[in-house]
């Protein structure tokens, strides 16, 4: 589906995906887009259809290019398994990640349907995700809406190849007292 991205388009998404993010809304304009991506507006125009299809690709490419099924998410459901966090076992894994991608993607449509902000339907997603896989309802309200502590720096290849770390937030601690 997506081969080749030429650099533009990769900053025009990254940018994307940051006002998003942050607006918790898929309403940016094109001038904001640019501004954010460090591109002419011209750039953005013969790169991007539309704003809101911009959101919706961004979206469907952070779940199939394994942004989801390969990435920090994957590892930390692999970790939960692992270590006993989660109700699953080792096999059932590709599957939860499936589902989690799934409900990514019913989340971003709450929010492009207007239900939902995009942090609503993002916390309610991991909460309830958090819920099948086993957590007490109150440890995965509070691991839902807190802020998640920041990503070490370096190459996404590097951090890969490191074992995971334990959490640095303290939340499992905090709930369980």
């Amino acid at each position: 589906m997506f081969t080749t991205v030429k650099a533009a388009q990769e900053r025009i998404h990254q940018a994307a995906l940051e006002l998003f993010a942050k607006r918790e809304t898929p309403q940016v304009t094109v001038s904001e887009l640019a501004e954010a991506a460090g591109v002419a507006r011209g750039t953005v125009y013969s790169n991007v259809s539309s704003v809101e299809h911009l959101f919706e690709e961004v979206a469907t490419r952070l779940v199939t290019l394994g942004g989801l099924l390969e990435g920090a998410p994957a590892r930390d459901v692999r970790f939960g398994a692992d270590i006993g966090r989660f109700a699953l076992r080792a096999d059932q894994v590709p599957s939860a990640l499936v589902v989690m991608s799934s409900s990514v993607l019913g989340a971003i449509s709450l929010v492009l349907e207007g239900h939902r902000t995009w942090r609503d339907a993002g916390s309610d997603t991991a909460e309830l995700f958090l819920r099948a896989l086993g957590v007490a309802p109150e440890a995965a309200l509070v691991l839902a809406t807190s802020d998640l502590s920041p990503l070490p720096p370096g190459p996404p290849e590097e951090a890969s190849r490191q074992t995971h770390p334990q959490p640095t937030n303290h939340v499992e601690e905090e709930v369980a007292t």
